[in-house]
């Protein structure tokens, strides 16, 4: 029985290289993912096994393969911030007044949450929030990043709740971003420290948040349509995705190759039509 390779959408794609042909490629696979009103659609080739495993050779050099787990990483926390909060939520920025060893500060963090915890509990509704500590300054300077369901506490109320240093809250708005929440996501990682921290899936978040669920399709996309897409994006890239997601609209796309294995590597971000 022949053997499919592993989900090639985890490999990184640089600039277009490997355009030549499709050896290997038994058909054109589409991931999907919807959180709330957006949705990513990833369209790539599953390679024959066999195939697959003669490519390692060819494949991402370490600085490449760090880009591709921090592209994953930063799409899976976009998601993940997307499918949980939205506009009218809260962003939360907490930082320490002075040098501190990373225990203090994670002490202050928690005795924090604990406080918040409590104010939500006593207004009736649900603690929500995902969040990611950053640490700069030689790892003496520490700040939290958080976003916060918001409208059940006043937001002067959680800034005098933090006791380490400064603490200032702002309104989440969305309604103009096609891509929701996701240039706040980046701003939240955008330190070095806090993208190894992502990588490494270290941020902190509340228990009953909703995670985010991909679904395969194997038939959405012929490899014959894959290559058709990859001219069409170029003359009406709308067009082409809205008639295969109704109800979405096309925010961006990008359609790219490998420098290790054969086929066009598509992916589509879109939000959900008015």
């Amino acid at each position: 029985m022949r053997r499919y390779a592993a989900d090639t959408a985890d490999y990184a794609f640089d600039q277009p290289r490997h355009q030549g042909g499709s050896k290997g490629a038994l058909l054109m696979r589409t991931k999907t993912v919807v959180a709330g009103d957006h949705l990513d659609a990833d369209i790539y080739p599953v390679l024959d096994w066999e195939y697959s495993r003669t490519a390692k050779a060819r494949r991402k050099t370490p600085e490449q393969m760090q880009r591709a787990n921090l592209q994953r990483a930063q799409r899976y926390f976009t998601q993940l911030a997307n499918l949980n909060f939205g506009e009218g939520d809260l962003f939360l920025t907490l930082t320490s007044a002075e040098e501190c060893g990373i225990e203090d500060f994670k002490k202050a963090k928690r005795n924090f949450m604990d406080r918040l915890r409590a104010r939500f509990k006593a207004a009736g509704v649900p603690f929500d929030y995902l969040g990611i500590i950053e640490s700069t300054n030689g790892g003496s300077k520490h700040h939290i990043h958080m976003i916060l369901r918001g409208g059940a506490v006043d937001r002067d109320a959680i800034e005098k709740l933090w006791r380490l240093g400064m603490a200032n809250t702002k309104r989440v708005q969305v309604a103009f971003e096609g891509k929701g929440l996701e240039g706040l996501c980046r701003y939240m990682t955008n330190h070095k420290d806090t993208q190894e921290k992502l990588m490494g899936h270290k941020w902190f978040s509340s228990k009953g948040l909703k995670k985010p669920r991909a679904t395969y399709n194997d038939s959405k996309f012929s490899r014959r349509a894959a290559a058709q897409i990859e001219k069409a994006v170029r003359d009406d890239a709308r067009r082409e995705f809205e008639k295969r997601y109704p109800g979405w609209r096309l925010v961006d796309y990008s359609v790219h190759y490998s420098d290790f294995l054969p086929g066009v590597y598509i992916h589509a971000h879109m939000r959900r039509q008015d």
